[in-house]
């Protein structure tokens, strides 16, 4: 009966545990942090290159790969998104709290283990780790499992170490977990060096153990080694990419400087904790208050008192060299140097409230002041009031670290600007909207970041599309994407469709050429949506008649008169223009140069372009200033600021180009030229005549408008 209580015990606390990491786990937070992209950029790389490193040097240290490995399988059965590549982290913390309730059990005892489960059940840091894809996620699991297999390799069960005769296996599997946890995160070293701490302490403390574990060490030691190999050839090959180079890197540059990041490590325990919003509530201690840091140093003073005892010393010896990283490196507090004490802060806490209880169970005789309290009887004879008052108030403390628990991770931690900054999180609204719509009509994404990236080369900033896309869920979405400053699409020739804004603060920056499209734009007010970021148009018929005039004022003509002889422009009568990989120019605006422009001003040319089937993926426009066609320009303008593998067939592209003048220019008449190229301005793609059923190339560019005057710069 009584091992029936403790199942459903142990069961309850852990479905609390797990509904509290898994709640509004894809929206909270909603977006990913910059250590997330950076892993998922490696799972990715992994996944689709088929490379396997020890290191992704990602700059300025270098990153372990298993965890992203496992992810890999992971994200392969049960795909990717914002909830996909967070369950591998849930998992792992469902893990950690059950080997926690067990590996405490063994070295404490069951009073130890329930405080120690309850107090990570409710701890902030582990929660927020819980929804973290990074592989600290991963070191809480990783820490219990080496702790799990060396208490059983050495028969440790509470006070005692049992004489008996080791097994390979157990050794084993030690020297498996030791090699894991390395491979996981920089500070994971700190468990082999941890397990070579207690042998020694073993030795010179003169335990009583079977004469056998020496051998056994010396072999775990051995397979850990060789295991190890592959790190040890990849740190000695590239040291600046492995995760160890942190210490080198983030070194202290004096003793002032150690000194202070000392005293920084230490009063994250008490009064202030890490600030960086994806590690914590910033500023909130490691265990959410003072009294937590208190019922911790409890357990440090205690594990200190009894360190003959194996179980206390392993303890302390651990925590001990889990403090070294964040103690040396500068710019602490940080949780990920502290990730690997994660789950023995926790075995502390339970150690120092149990023999806190033990200790008022065993005062005989009150202090003076509590005397009262011994001739009372409601509450029982002495010791019972005092323990029951201190239970009384530890269930206070834990109620409101369960309260501090549900306001700071669900209601303040993700509204806080520093966490929707950190996670991205308007653009990981943008990708829950995306997720939830169930409507046909279309979408514009307007976004600052379009120039994809290689994923494998970590110097270049990824697009909006690119991270959009790894937190989406669904596949089948009819959206576009752009750079709304420079270019707005009307999807399928201005058919209804929905605009949004991932930064509000373009609406203001559009350009009046293109903002003009939103003036008659309905406002629509949805969950997770700043009000005034979402907008539906439809302007097909404007369009329509947009084209209409475009055919008319549009001057362009084609560089030479179809080999006749005559190298003089022929005009182009008849519109559309057609290009080289699926691009149509329908025309432009008429350019505002009836005055004389002056050199160091800026020609704004406002640009259509229709899409007629596939585009190539680095497809760009083109507008070149030149005294002669056939010379270099000038000055020149290259881009394409939408996401040109979302776009379809009858998709419209206004675009605005800022085409600047230089002050050099020499006072003269100049000509406007226009093109289309793919991947670099040099690879110009053709221009097309239909002359009946024929189609003809007429070279690769445009004249833009006739020869205009430039003058000498003002003033």
């Amino acid at each position: 009966m009584v091992r029936r209580l403790e199942l459903w015990g142990i069961v309850i606390l852990l479905l609390a545990g797990f509904a509290v990491r898994i709640a509004d786990l894809a929206a909270n937070p909603a977006g990913f942090s910059e250590e997330e992209i950076t892993s998922i950029r490696i799972t990715r790389a992994i996944a689709e290159d088929e490379t396997i490193v020890v290191f992704f040097d990602t700059g300025p240290r270098g990153i372990e790969s298993l965890y992203h490995l496992i992810q890999v399988i992971v994200t392969f059965f049960i795909g990717d998104g914002l909830l996909g590549y967070r369950m591998l982290s849930v998992w792992a913390a469902m893990l950690s709290l059950a080997l926690l309730f067990r590996v405490a059990k063994q070295l404490f005892g069951q009073k130890v283990a329930y405080v120690a489960l309850i107090a990570m059940i409710a701890g902030i840091w582990p929660v927020i780790n819980a929804r973290t894809a990074t592989p600290v996620a991963l070191m809480n699991a990783g820490v219990l499992l080496f702790m799990w297999a060396l208490i059983n390799a050495y028969y440790i069960k509470q006070d005692v170490i049992r004489p008996q005769r080791p097994t390979t296996l157990r050794y084993t599997l030690m020297a498996i977990t030791i090699v894991v946890i390395t491979y996981l995160h920089y500070s994971g070293l700190l468990a082999g060096i941890g397990f070579i701490a207690f042998i020694l302490y073993l030795y010179y403390s003169r335990q009583s153990v079977s004469h056998h574990i020496w051998w056994n060490s010396s072999y775990a030691l051995n397979l850990a080694l060789i295991l190890g190999i592959p790190y040890l050839v990849s740190v000695l090959r590239n040291p600046t990419a492995a995760g160890i180079y942190t210490f080198w890197a983030e070194r202290p540059e004096s003793v002032i400087d150690l000194l202070e990041s000392i005293g920084r490590t230490l009063l994250a325990f008490f009064v202030r904790g890490d600030r960086n919003p994806t590690h914590n509530v910033p500023g909130i201690p490691i265990l959410s208050s003072i009294e937590g840091g208190v019922l911790l140093a409890v357990g440090v003073v205690i594990c200190a008192l009894r360190w003959r005892k194996p179980n206390y010393a392993f303890v302390l010896l651990l925590f001990t060299l889990g403090l070294l990283p964040d103690l040396w490196l500068q710019g602490g507090p940080d949780y990920n140097a502290l990730a690997f004490i994660g789950p023995i802060v926790y075995l502390l806490v339970g150690v120092g409230v149990v023999e806190l209880f033990h200790i008022l169970q065993n005062n005989t005789e009150p202090p003076e002041r509590l005397a009262w309290l011994k001739k009372q009887t409601i509450l029982g004879t002495w010791p019972q009031p005092i323990v029951r008052i201190s239970a009384f108030l530890l269930m206070l403390i834990f109620a409101r670290y369960t309260w501090m628990l549900y306001q700071q991770i669900f209601q303040d931690w993700p509204t806080r600007s520093d966490t929707q900054q950190a996670y991205q999180t308007s653009l990981g609204n943008v990708a829950r909207y995306l997720d939830q719509q169930n409507s046909e009509v279309p979408i514009l994404i307007c976004a600052n970041r379009i120039q994809r990236a290689d994923i494998s080369d970590f110097s270049q900033p990824l697009s909006d599309q690119q991270i959009l896309s790894w937190m989406r869920h669904g596949e089948e979405i009819n959206y576009r994407i752009a750079d709304c400053n420079q270019d707005f699409i009307l999807i399928n020739a201005g058919a209804t469709m929905q605009v949004v804004f991932v930064d509000m603060a373009d609406i203001a920056t559009m350009p009046p050429q293109l903002r003009t499209w939103l003036n008659q734009a309905v406002s629509l007010s949805v969950e997770r949506l700043p009000d005034g970021s979402l907008y539906e148009i439809e302007v097909e018929q404007r369009l329509a008649d947009k084209g209409g005039m475009l055919a008319r004022e549009s001057t362009l003509f084609y560089p030479q008169n179809g080999g006749n002889g005559d190298n003089s422009p022929e005009p182009i009568e008849t519109f559309p223009i057609r290009f080289g990989g699926n691009m149509t120019l329908l025309g432009y605006d008429p350019l505002q140069i009836e005055e004389p422009l002056s050199a160091g001003n800026i020609l704004a040319i406002t640009t259509y372009w229709r899409i007629d089937g596939t585009l190539l993926e680095n497809t760009g426009i083109f507008i070149r200033l030149h005294d002669t066609p056939q010379a270099s320009p000038y000055s020149e303008v290259n881009r394409f600021a939408v996401d040109a593998t979302l776009l379809q067939p009858r998709d419209i592209v206004v675009q605005v180009s800022y085409l600047p003048l230089p002050e050099t220019l020499r006072p003269q008449e100049y000509q406007l030229t226009i093109g289309v190229f793919d991947t670099v301005p040099t690879n110009q793609l053709p221009v097309y005549e239909e002359q009946g059923e024929t189609t003809i190339i007429r070279g690769n560019y445009l004249l833009l408008g006739s020869p205009f005057a430039i003058t000498a710069p003002q003033g």
